[in-house]
């Protein structure tokens, strides 16, 4: 049977050694590594076989090697010597050898076909070189007319056995005359054990069936038969895998090897270019078995304690079991290959090559590219990865980060803000207020806009981007920079940290707790005894019902009480806040104020237009124009936005101007529908907002814009009813926890 196969144990310091037989089967030929990984070197060769059918050769005797022939004649010579002498083994009666397996002293077991008056399973001792070949005899024969398929001897034993017949596997003790036991099976062929797990070892059938076995299993399963004198085993394959080779009445035999570096690994060849590796792995016994069985065997079992009976009858979690993990295949560099073994590397054992024997005898060396084993973080994000070929790490090198007035437009990664989930915060969040204007920079008003391509969802970042936007990278990298408990040293912490930790956001979230420790130490939100620090607008805005539980008081807290803080509050601070404008007619007059001056929406007609004024000259005019909407200056919104370059907004301001002659009008008009289309259409936040607003002239629109940033939101709703508002704050509870800042 033509093939190659390593010869183990026959290693010359770093260069491995494989026993080849052509597919003429009319020699045999040694090969060894070379210094090309890719190429095999031929060493030795002996030829005027006659129709090879079958070898093996001695692990623990360098170049004793065994041919057996059609003819029924087996050779046995020293492969490594160009001349070497020739002992030939020949059965009584002349028929084919189909099998032949070395124990580890040196014993051959040959298997023959069907004999009339010679058994077919026979054990020789060849270890006498001084001998002559007549005086060669079999020391044990076994199975009578029965043709032996296939033997083996195991690794782990000097002394025992397997033998596959057409219909039979059997294990043979050579100190007994009988099988240790025998089971009927279709999988008799190609014997193979597992070279790391003796125990197990594997056989197919004709129609390329395979089948795993567990040895001890089969030897403590059995029961004795009475008239064979011998242990009938019923035990079932650990593993089966029905017709899952090549037809075994082919020419060419399947091929099948054990991994000799991981366990319980076994491979084949498929189609003539694939070789497809199985991964087992053992799943423990259950400890709990044998007291669920009698559970289940005493008294009545119900539907579902039959079927877990059944389950455990059929699976046998008493024992260890056999599963396969995953599947890989390798493409081979070249077509034909009839036949392979495993070629580790020498200086790294589990980075696998293939030494493949092609159709036409041909043989050349492959590698396999394997997968990373383990990989590691450690408290830095470093990574460290270990596989076949060895380890390597990946050391964190922060990205330098480029001012955005001085970086190229889109020229490195910079994802929004809203990268994890959060949304984007504009700059005119930045100015809580007015004790924070002068913190505003250029900075703040800087705002992402994505390109008109997009991020390429096929790009590939580098593993330090990553690691930039990963949080626990951020985490440590605040906490090097100072990042803690205290709120003004955070907020210059995020301001001085580029990339994600820039998000406006969070930075407003420590200057509003900013703000509000200092009007807690100035005393500013205390009032007649009731202390308001801390304490949000959704808190303002539901009143003493949200204050109860709370020691802000020495007292009970009504409706009474807070109405009459909230009022001193508001009026202590001073003439500012007499410029927010607040319907006579409203709800809650008061607590909308304080809600206002709690967010930082609360100007003067000369600070709003100075704040328009410099949101033009940075070229915000959409912004400009949503903020003087907001405050009920249509005009002036009309104004700003025709004062623009882009021709796109000054035809967004002709459309916006048709509002102050359609305002009164109830009736709907194309305006109004091209308005409502243009609502839901438009890209900026802010164009939207103020069609939605213009088409019907309803807040409500408005509040259901989520792109603009929440404190606008609530500067916009002034005019909103106390109802509409309250169903607004109840339906909105997350988006306004987020805007009311609280503690």
């Amino acid at each position: 049977m033509s093939g190659i196969v390593r010869a183990l144990g026959w290693d010359q310091d770093e260069r491995q050694r494989f026993i080849a037989i052509p597919p003429l089967g009319d020699e045999v030929i040694l090969y060894e590594t070379s210094d090309d990984p890719e190429n095999l070197t031929r060493v030795t060769a002996h030829s005027g076989f006659e129709n090879i059918q079958c070898s093996a050769y001695a692990r623990n005797d360098v170049g004793k090697t065994a041919v057996g022939q059609i003819n029924g004649v087996v050779c046995i010579f020293d492969l490594c010597e160009p001349k070497p002498s020739i002992i030939r083994l020949k059965p009584k009666q002349s028929r084919q050898c189909n099998s032949l397996s070395f124990n580890i002293n040196g014993l051959l077991a040959t298997g023959f076909d069907k004999g009339r008056q010679d058994n077919s399973l026979q054990i020789w001792d060849v270890n006498k070189s001084d001998s002559n070949e007549k005086e060669y005899r079999p020391l044990h024969t076994y199975v009578p007319n029965e043709a032996i398929l296939s033997t083996v001897f195991f690794s782990d034993s000097d002394s025992s056995l397997i033998s596959g017949s057409y219909k039979f596997l059997r294990q043979f003790d050579l100190r007994n005359d009988q099988p240790s036991f025998q089971i009927a099976t279709k999988c008799t062929l190609g014997l193979t054990p597992d070279l790391l797990q003796p125990h197990y070892f594997s056989s197919y059938g004709d129609d390329g069936s395979v089948a795993v076995w567990d040895r001890r299993r089969l030897t403590s399963h059995g029961m004795k038969h009475k008239s064979l004198s011998t242990t009938m085993v019923s035990e079932s394959p650990v593993l089966q895998f029905p017709k899952l080779l090549s037809d075994g009445s082919r020419k060419t035999s399947p091929c099948l090897r054990y991994s000799p570096v991981r366990s319980g690994e076994f491979s084949s060849v498929f189609s003539g270019n694939l070789i497809r590796r199985w991964h087992t792995g053992v799943a423990p016994q259950s400890k709990d078995t044998a007291t669920q069985a009698r559970r289940l065997s005493s008294g009545t079992r119900s539907s579902v304690s039959n079927l877990k009976h059944q389950a455990a009858q059929l699976y046998k979690p008493n024992m260890d079991s056999l599963f396969v993990s995953f599947v890989l295949d390798v493409k081979t560099d070249y077509e034909r290959v009839i036949s392979f073994d495993y070629s580790p590397h020498h200086d790294l054992p589990s980075s696998i090559y293939f030494a493949c024997m092609r159709q036409s005898g041909s043989v050349f060396r492959m590698s396999s590219r394997e997968c990373i084993d383990s990989l590691s973080f450690n408290s830095y994000n470093e990574i460290t990865m270990a596989g076949s070929e060895g380890s390597a790490t990946q050391f964190y090198e922060p990205v330098v980060q480029v001012k955005p007035g001085k970086r190229k437009k889109h020229s490195t990664f910079d994802p929004p803000s809203n990268i994890h989930g959060t949304r984007q915060i504009s700059a005119s969040e930045s100015d809580l207020d007015s004790e924070s204007d002068s913190e505003a920079t250029s900075e703040d008003e800087t705002e992402w806009e994505p390109t008109q391509q997009g991020t390429s969802m096929g790009s590939v970042l580098s593993i330090n981007e990553i690691l930039d936007f990963d949080i626990c990278s951020l985490i440590r990298k605040r906490a090097i920079a100072g990042y803690g408990l205290d709120p003004e040293t955070n907020v210059d912490v995020l301001a001085t940290l580029g990339g994600i930790d820039k998000q406006h956001f969070l930075r407003n979230t420590w200057r509003w707790l900013t703000l509000a420790q200092k009007s807690l130490t100035k005393g500013t939100m205390l009032s007649q005894g009731l202390d308001l620090g801390y304490q949000g607008v959704l808190g303002i805005w539901n009143g003493a019902q949200d204050l109860r539980g709370q020691r802000r008081y020495a007292g009970e807290v009504d409706e009474t009480v807070f109405a009459s803080a909230v009022k001193a509050i508001v009026a202590g601070k001073g003439k500012k806040t007499s410029g927010i404008s607040i319907a006579s007619n409203s709800e809650k007059r008061v607590q909308r104020k304080l809600c206002l001056i709690i967010s930082g929406w609360y100007l003067a007609d000369d600070e709003l237009d100075d704040k328009l004024d410099d949101l033009v000259e940075l070229g915000q005019y959409e912004k400009a124009a949503g903020w003087a909407v907001f405050h009920g200056k249509v005009n002036r919104a009309v104004e700003i936005l025709a004062s623009s370059k882009k021709e796109r907004l000054r035809l967004v301001s002709a459309a916006v101007a048709g509002y102050l002659a359609y305002k009164d009008i109830n009736v709907n008009s194309p305006w109004k529908d091209q308005c409502r289309r243009m609502a839901s259409e438009m890209d900026n936040p802010y164009l939207r907002a103020i069609f939605a607003f213009v088409a019907d002239s309803d807040w409500s629109d408005v509040l259901d814009e989520n792109s603009l940033p929440l404190r606008e939101t609530i500067g916009s709703c002034t005019s909103v009813s106390f109802r509409q508002r309250s169903h607004d704050i109840s339906q909105s509870n997350c988006r306004l926890c987020c805007c009311s800042w609280r503690a």
